[in-house]
């Protein structure tokens, strides 16, 4: 048989989470050429199953993402390094986003070790002495991203993200919700609290963009209008 002209060579992929943080399973790889083609796209099924594939020489790039679900993102059709992926419903997702990735020259048999990391932060609201009649709490948070490409940079497009409260005894509170950051901005949060007869909005300003891997704890009551602590 002729050898053929390309030369090929494992490429073999460790991972693990930075703080050894949860993993969502499957994990999906995207690998792009110098071309920015993609060469290779598969999932990962789960901690326990050794990933590996053959490559031409050459350099590549290798990105790793957990919970990159259909439930939460759109993707482009065209798959290339600087495309955006897109959340699907209301610029938040319900499972963190994590990333890891590598350039690598292939000249041999190489094995990547990938730490991925939270390319979102969690947002969780709760609101105290909100009056009894009150029938829903919202709070709308802006700038966020809407977006982030394979190669992990946000789209920075300030979009909002409008977050849904609900009734737990006396207190009005937020699952837990992740959002992509907008970069060098203030973060807006504009509360509305929905009476029968009206609605009314309270705005506020945290003076920081909000940074990817925190979890903020907004808390706010009532009485003279909404008043938030954010750590």
């Amino acid at each position: 048989e002729e050898e053929s002209v390309n030369t090929t060579y494992t490429l073999q992929l460790d991972w693990q989470s930075e703080n050894n943080s949860k993993l969502h399973y499957p994990l999906s790889v995207y690998v792009f050429d110098k071309a920015n083609n993609c060469v290779l796209r598969e999932n990962i099924a789960s901690a326990y199953t050794p990933f590996s594939f053959s490559l031409p020489e050459g350099r590549y790039t290798v990105s790793v993402f957990s919970a990159l679900s259909n439930n939460d993102f759109t993707f482009p059709l065209e798959v290339i390094p600087d495309s955006y992926i897109r959340l699907k419903n209301g610029n938040c997702c319900t499972l963190p986003l994590q990333m890891g990735q590598a350039r690598v020259g292939l000249t041999q048999s190489t094995l990547v070790s990938l730490t991925l990391s939270y390319m979102v932060s969690a947002l969780h609201f709760s609101f105290n002495l909100v009056p009894e009649e009150a029938k829903s709490v919202q709070v709308t948070v802006s700038p966020v991203s809407s977006s982030v490409s394979f190669v992990g940079n946000y789209r920075n497009d300030a979009e909002a993200c409008v977050v849904s409260c609900h009734k737990e005894g006396h207190v009005w509170k937020s699952d837990a919700v992740y959002v992509f950051p907008y970069q060098d901005a203030q973060t807006h949060l504009s509360v509305m609290v929905r009476m029968p007869d009206k609605d009314e909005v309270y705005s506020y300003t945290y003076g920081a963009s909000l940074k990817p891997g925190y979890p903020y704890h907004f808390t706010g009551n009532y009485q003279e209008g909404v008043s938030l602590d954010g750590d």
